[in-house]
């Protein structure tokens, strides 16, 4: 069965690192492949396109000797690695059938193998590629100062004590005192896994609020 696409992300570990693949036929036809990766939270993400033709076929023939189009419904994980990195990658085929291989899933035996193979043909693709543009998206800190610049601070009141120092505190006129981590990133709305400490979409540090939010 003919691949059509193909996109991965991973990030939410403790260093802020981020990393995506898009790789897609155009309106026209063409092979476009979108790259974008951090290192670490506070640097500049950069993002790589260009057009590579006869990548996705390369991609296709891969997930057929390996018959990926039948690796549905994958078993849970039972264990995660705290702080540990979360991602996921999805194959589209033209009949519809979407396959995605999430870090809370055990892989099939042969995965691993398979994915070397698919990442060897990407890193490819670069020499061969066409079109090229690189542009580079400035630190998510930088972007918050920068949003924050001319604005004035937030009055303290009394109740504004950090839960992290073992005091109340008050947001929206509630009383907080238990502390817990957000289910749902602030910046992009990404749900977070249990043990995720940055958001894996955007890199955006998790929140904490208490029970009662």
């Amino acid at each position: 069965m003919r691949l059509i696409a193909y996109s991965s992300s991973e990030g939410g570990g403790m260093n802020g690192s981020y990393s995506s693949c898009d790789i897609a036929y155009t309106g026209d036809g063409r092979c476009r492949v979108q790259i974008s990766s951090r290192a670490f939270h506070n640097q500049p993400t950069v993002n790589t396109r260009y057009y590579a033709e006869g990548l996705l076929e390369k991609l296709s023939n891969v997930c057929e000797r390996y018959n990926v189009s039948s690796w549905e419904k994958l078993p849970e994980r039972e264990t995660f690695m705290y702080d540990a990195p979360s991602g996921s990658k999805t194959f589209t085929f033209e009949d519809g059938t979407r396959i995605t291989l999430g870090s809370g899933k055990i892989y099939p035996e042969q995965a691993n193998e398979m994915l070397q193979e698919l990442y060897g043909l990407i890193r490819e693709s670069r020499d061969y590629g066409v079109d090229l543009e690189i542009t580079e998206n400035a630190p998510f800190a930088m972007m918050s100062m920068g949003m924050m610049a001319g604005q004035p601070a937030p009055a303290k009141t009394k109740e504004a004590a950090s839960p992290a120092d073992g005091g109340a505190s008050r947001v929206h006129g509630i009383e907080r005192n238990e502390h817990t981590w957000a289910k749902y990133c602030s910046q992009c709305g990404a749900k977070f896994n249990e043990n995720q400490k940055f958001c894996a979409e955007c890199g955006c540090i998790r929140e904490t609020f208490n029970k009662e939010n």
